[in-house]
């Protein structure tokens, strides 16, 4: 199941992360070309200062376009898998499969008194620096975080199973990190969760999840 605060923001925001991942693969292309023009200027500049023979410049500069055009051809792989379009979004193949897995496995709205509460009390977090959601504080609502806790918490509370999140935001108010790793979630989320359900706490990106998902659960 996902929280109610996850799939509201989802199809709040659905428009336009289609609209950003349209327009994703061409900015990559035009920030490679920008990237491997700079990189070349700094490589001729370089074989110029130790007058590297002409020959070698030319290999080297080979080598390098070589790599460049392989990683171009990668993002147009990717780009022509993209299968979500603008134009296509009221015959949306992938809304429609998500919209059936989870049919009945999206939590309840909060009430208007708990909602404003919990909307405070993000606030406060934010402001106290406080996991999770601090980290948000420069948005025009930085509460959302918080309230996807929140109802994490209580549906955990409700049913007292372990909790595994996925999500891709690896920000330091959800991401434990030291000495350049990632260790999970924040300590004091594990030690929220315990407190407030009685449960263990696990963090996952949406890569890892699909692993262990074809390890332990037989997804294809």
């Amino acid at each position: 199941p996902r929280p109610y605060q996850v799939a509201l923001e989802f199809h709040r925001n659905r428009l336009g992360v289609i609209a950003e991942q349209e327009g994703f693969f061409g900015k990559t292309r035009d920030e490679l070309d920008a990237a491997i023009n700079s990189y070349l200027a700094k490589l001729n500049a370089f074989a110029n200062r130790i007058a590297l023979p002409h020959a070698r410049a030319q290999e080297v500069e080979k080598k390098i376009r070589d790599a460049h055009d392989q990683v171009k051809s990668q993002v147009s792989s990717a780009e022509k898998g993209n299968e979500v379009h603008l134009k296509g979004r009221d015959s949306d193949d992938v809304l429609s499969r998500l919209e059936t897995l989870f049919e009945g496995r999206v939590g309840e709205p909060m009430q208007p008194d708990v909602l404003e509460a919990a909307r405070k009390e993000a606030k406060r977090r934010v402001d106290h620096r406080i996991p999770p959601g601090y980290a948000d504080k420069d948005k025009a609502d930085p509460t959302g975080d918080y309230l996807v806790w929140k109802q994490l918490l209580q549906e955990a509370g409700t049913r007292r199973v372990p909790v595994v999140l996925v999500t891709d935001d690896r920000k330091e108010d959800w991401v434990r990190r030291e000495h350049g790793l990632t260790l999970g979630p924040r300590p004091e989320l594990c030690e929220e969760m315990s407190a407030a359900a009685g449960a263990p706490f696990f963090l996952m990106s949406t890569a890892t999840f699909l692993r262990h998902a074809k390890e332990y659960l037989r997804a294809s």
